[in-house]
C-alpha cells in the first residue's frame, strides 16, 4: 500500500496571545487599521480610558476562541469591559512600539 503524505501547510500568521496596549486614540487606531490589513486571525477591541488615552485589547490563538465561547455566555458589553476577568488570564502588556516590532517579524 503507498500513503501519500500530503502537507497543505497555511502558515496563517497570528500573535496566538491574549495582548493588552496602552496608547493614544490616534496611535492605537492606525495601529489596528495596519493589523486588520495585515493579519486576519485575530478579534481586537479598543477600550477608550480617559481623554486621549485608549486601551487595545488582542485575542488570537486559543484566546481567541475562549472569547468567542465566552460570547455566548456573557453580555458582550461587560465581556469588553473587563476581558481578563472572563478569560481568567493576564494579558502580556506591551507598548504600541514593541506591538509595531512584533507585528513586522508576524
Amino acid at each position: 500500500m503507498h500513503a501519500n503524505n500530503i502537507n497543505n501547510c497555511q502558515n496563517i500568521p497570528s500573535f496566538r496571545k491574549f495582548i493588552k496596549i496602552k496608547g493614544s486614540t490616534a496611535e492605537i487606531a492606525n495601529f489596528r487599521e495596519e493589523l486588520k490589513s495585515n493579519h486576519d486571525a485575530f478579534i481586537s477591541i479598543a477600550k477608550h480610558k480617559n481623554n486621549d488615552k485608549n486601551i487595545l485589547y488582542i485575542f488570537s490563538g486559543k484566546h481567541l476562541d475562549k472569547f468567542l465561547d465566552l460570547m455566548k455566555e456573557v453580555y458582550f458589553r461587560d465581556l469588553r469591559t473587563n476581558p481578563q476577568e472572563y478569560l481568567k488570564t493576564k494579558p502580556k502588556e506591551l507598548s504600541l512600539k514593541q506591538a509595531k516590532k512584533l507585528n513586522k517579524i508576524v
